[in-house]
C-alpha cells in the first residue's frame, strides 16, 4: 500500500512537471496541485493582482512563487501598483482639466466613466484573486493534461502568445506611429504635450519633445485600457479552459453509453455532470464582480472612442490623435468580442452536456425505484437555469454582442444629430 502511494506521487509529480513544463498557456494551473513551499493565496492576501507575471507566464517566462516571497519580488509587486494607481491618478486628472477648461463634453465625460471602472475593476479584481485560484483547484486535475491540452496545444500557445504580445505591445506601436504621422504631417505636436502636461508649455528644444510625448502617451495609453484588456484576455482563457474541460466531461458521457453496467455508467454520468455544475456555479463566484466592470469599462471606453472619432473627423486636423483612437478602437473591440463568446461558451457547452445527460439510456436499469430516480434527476436537469452573470445583471452570451453594438450605433447617430 505505501510502495502504491509512492507511485501515485511520483505520477502526479511527473504530470505536474510535465504540464507546467509543456502548457505554460494555462492560466494560474501552476498553483496546482499546491506544494507546501508554493505560493498559495489566501482570503486575508490582498495584494495586487498577478498580471504582469501571468504576461509573463504566457510569454513563456516561467516564476515561481513562493510561500516566503523574496525582496525582489515584494519590490516589484508593490512598485507595479503604486505605477497602475499614479498612472490612474494623472490620466484621471488631465481629462478632468480638459473637461473643465476645454469643455469638450461627452467625449471626456465617457472616458472618466471609464477610469472610474478601471479603479473599481482593480479593487474587486484583489478582493476575487483567491477564489479564482480556487476555481483553477476544482476545474483542472492531473488525469486531464494528457487528454486536453496535446491536441493542438502549440497553435493555441502561438496564439496566447500572439494576442498578448500585441496587447502588451499595442500602447508603444500607436505611440511610435502617431509620432512617425506627425513628422510626416508636419503637425505641431506642442497642443499633445500641453494636453499630457496639465497645460503647461515646455520649452525644450524640438527634438526632445518627440521622446517626451512619445513617453507620456504611452504610458497614458497603458493605463488607459491596457491592463484592462490583459483582464478580458485573462479570463477568456480561464472559460475556454472550463468550456474545454466541460467538452471532455461530455465525449466521457458517450463512452459511459458503451458500456454494460447501466446502474454504473449512470451513477458515473450523474457525479461527473454535478462535478461540472460546481465548477460553473465557482466559476460564476470567482469571476462575476469583475466581468461586470470588465463590460462597464468596455463600453464606458468605446463610447468614449467613438466619441473621439466623430471629434476628429469633423475636425479633420489630427491625423496622429485619429490613429491613436482607431488603434484604441480596434483592440478594445477585438477583446470585447473574445470576451463575450469565450464566456459564453461555458453557458453553450453546459446546456449540451445537459442534453447528452438526459440522453442517457435507461430502460435497462433496476430495480424501478433507480429508474425513476435517474428520470427525475433528468427532469431537473433539463431545467436547469445555470449561466454566467456580470454581478448577477447582465447574462453574458452571444446576443450581448448585438445588444452592444446596437447601443453604440444608436449613441453614434444621436452624437452626430447633436453635435
Amino acid at each position: 500500500m505505501i510502495c502504491f502511494q509512492e507511485n501515485m506521487k511520483a505520477f502526479r509529480e511527473l504530470n505536474r512537471k510535465r504540464s507546467k513544463k509543456h502548457h505554460p498557456c494555462i492560466w494560474l494551473t501552476c498553483h496546482f496541485p499546491r506544494k507546501s513551499n508554493e505560493f498559495v493565496a489566501t482570503p486575508m492576501d490582498y495584494e495586487s493582482p498577478d498580471l504582469v507575471f501571468d504576461i509573463l507566464w504566457f510569454m513563456r517566462v516561467n516564476f515561481r512563487m513562493k510561500s516566503t516571497k523574496t525582496y525582489c519580488e515584494k519590490v516589484i509587486r508593490n512598485f507595479l501598483s503604486f505605477i497602475f494607481v499614479l498612472g490612474l491618478f494623472y490620466t484621471f486628472s488631465i481629462r478632468m482639466r480638459s473637461f473643465i477648461v476645454e469643455d469638450k463634453g461627452a467625449m471626456i465625460v465617457t472616458e472618466m466613466l471609464a477610469f472610474l471602472c478601471s479603479i473599481v475593476l482593480w479593487i474587486s479584481l484583489n478582493m476575487q484573486r483567491h477564489k479564482i485560484i480556487a476555481v483553477n483547484g476544482a476545474t483542472i486535475s492531473d488525469q486531464m493534461f494528457p487528454t486536453i491540452y496535446n491536441n493542438g496545444n502549440s497553435r493555441r500557445q502561438r496564439w496566447i502568445n500572439l494576442i498578448s504580445l500585441i496587447t502588451i505591445s499595442a500602447p508603444i506601436f500607436t505611440s511610435a506611429l502617431s509620432m512617425v504621422i506627425s513628422k510626416i504631417t508636419g503637425e505641431d505636436i506642442n497642443k499633445h504635450l500641453t494636453f499630457l502636461c496639465f497645460g503647461f508649455q515646455l520649452n525644450v528644444r524640438t527634438l526632445y519633445k518627440y521622446p517626451i510625448l512619445f513617453l507620456l502617451r504611452s504610458f497614458d495609453l497603458y493605463i488607459c485600457f491596457a491592463s484592462s484588456q490583459m483582464i478580458c484576455l485573462l479570463f477568456s482563457i480561464l472559460s475556454y479552459n472550463v468550456h474545454i474541460r466541460v467538452k471532455e466531461t461530455e465525449k466521457q458521457f458517450e463512452t459511459n453509453v458503451k458500456d454494460t453496467n447501466v446502474l454504473y455508467s449512470s451513477s458515473k454520468a450523474l457525479k461527473s455532470y454535478k462535478r461540472m455544475q460546481k465548477i460553473i456555479l465557482n466559476l460564476e463566484k470567482a469571476i462575476s464582480l469583475p466581468l461586470f466592470y470588465v463590460i462597464a469599462f468596455l463600453l464606458c471606453e468605446l463610447f468614449a472612442l467613438m466619441s473621439n472619432i466623430i471629434h476628429l473627423v469633423r475636425r479633420s486636423n489630427s491625423s496622429s490623435s485619429l490613429c491613436v483612437v482607431v488603434s484604441a478602437t480596434l483592440l478594445t473591440g477585438f477583446h470585447a468580442v473574445m470576451l463575450i463568446f469565450r464566456v459564453s461558451s461555458v453557458e453553450e457547452s453546459y446546456h449540451s452536456l445537459i442534453r447528452t445527460f438526459v440522453n442517457l439510456p435507461d430502460d435497462n436499469l433496476s430495480p424501478p425505484y433507480v429508474k425513476e430516480l435517474l428520470q427525475m434527476l433528468k427532469l431537473l436537469a433539463y431545467h436547469d437555469q445555470l449561466y454566467l452573470t456580470a454581478w448577477g445583471m447582465i447574462p453574458v452570451r452571444r446576443g450581448l454582442f448585438l445588444t452592444v453594438v446596437g447601443t453604440l450605433a444608436t449613441y453614434g447617430v444621436l452624437l452626430v444629430q447633436f453635435t
